[in-house]
């Protein structure tokens, strides 16, 4: 299994980031909504299951390593940060981070100065290879299971004061944000995803 090619893997991030930006101002505290919606954007485009993660994130990547602990006392407060994983058949896990653009803000934020290179616009590796001067995901199973609980609750009630309805809609602007590029339209139409658009013959 190969995962998308680096610029396709940018033009996703690049699209949550659109849809989220129609939301909400993004930042790192919106993790688990933009994680969230990227997560279902991917089990859309990539036909396969992802699900969200939570847990301990520590990041290296600027220099002065900073990040957030899991607090399980503290859940209501979010005291936990968000990911996306997928695990394949050989037992490896597939790491997505979409939130990993605001971590230079993030650590302005906290009063830790970056002097690393730009962050990525989006982790996307296998956990096990996740750099050791990038970034350390750390899973906190209790918190995960109420995040998936709380996630997967809300689908099923659809309530009208509920997320559902502004993730769906989300989910739709990135996927209209991929299709308006050249190599996105071929990638959803090699995927199923749309119809492939022929060159009318001259003349």
């Amino acid at each position: 299994m190969t995962f998308p090619e680096p610029s396709f893997r940018e033009l996703i991030g690049d699209a949550v980031h659109y849809a989220a930006s129609k939301l909400f101002e993004p930042s790192v505290i919106h993790a688990a909504p933009i994680n969230t919606i990227g997560c279902f954007l991917l089990q859309h485009l990539m036909q396969r299951e992802f699900r969200p993660v939570a847990g301990s994130i520590g990041v290296v990547a600027g220099g002065t390593p900073f990040g957030l602990e899991a607090d399980l006392a503290k859940i209501e407060a979010h005291e936990y940060y968000v990911w996306i994983e997928a695990r394949h058949e050989d037992g490896r896990i597939e790491v997505v981070d979409f939130a990993s653009r605001y971590w230079r803000a993030w650590a302005k934020g906290v009063g830790v100065l970056w002097i690393g290179a730009s962050p990525p616009d989006v982790v996307w590796a296998w956990k096990d290879e996740v750099a050791a001067d990038l970034a350390r995901y750390e899973t906190e199973p209790e918190i995960t299971e109420r995040v998936r609980y709380t996630v997967s609750a809300a689908v099923e009630q659809r309530s009208p004061e509920g997320p559902v309805q502004a993730w769906e809609d989300a989910i739709n602007d990135a996927i209209h944000f991929v299709a308006s590029s050249e190599r996105g339209l071929a990638f959803l139409a090699e995927a199923g995803l749309a119809e492939p658009v022929d060159e009318a013959e001259p003349g």
